[in-house]
């Protein structure tokens, strides 16, 4: 197995992932009860949305400045002790399996929606799956470096 050794990105590529992350989502993911509630206000509703995952991203990118050499559950006990943070990692975690098992499914209903009716909704969802474990195989860097060189 190749030794990745240890991959670091700067604040800019970390703040670049995050908001082409929030932006392909929306995209993909606008609910219909949003848009016909919202009627011609819908962007709006995105644009405040947009909004409450920057206020996200400025903790998230002060943490990251202030540790940068840490990994994220090594800073996190290192500012709110093991107890605390141990409460706080498992169920990140849990959410971030959660949140890929939506990101593919929605990407494969996208696209049979959308574009390839005729398609199964599991080849769409095996092609994410593995352009996914690609990207995580070639690392943070590089997937950083796409977006901000």
């Amino acid at each position: 197995m190749k030794n990745f050794g240890k991959q670091t990105i700067t604040v800019g590529q970390l703040a670049i992932l995050y908001i082409s992350y929030m932006v392909g989502s929306s995209m993909i993911n606008v609910p219909n009860p949003t848009i016909r509630f919202a009627g011609n206000m819908a962007w709006l509703s995105l644009a405040l949305s947009a909004l409450a995952g920057m206020l996200l991203l400025i903790p998230a990118l002060y943490l990251f400045r202030c540790h940068p050499d840490d990994v994220y559950t090594v800073f996190l006990s290192r500012v709110f002790g093991k107890w605390i943070a141990g409460a706080y990692t498992v169920p990140f975690l849990l959410i971030l399996l959660l949140m890929f098992a939506y990101i593919v499914l929605d990407i494969g209903k996208f696209f049979t929606n959308t574009m390839m009716v005729d398609t199964p909704l599991y080849v769409f969802n095996g092609l994410t799956i593995v352009t996914a474990a690609y990207a995580v195989r070639a690392g943070i860097e590089v997937m950083a470096r796409m977006f901000f060189p």
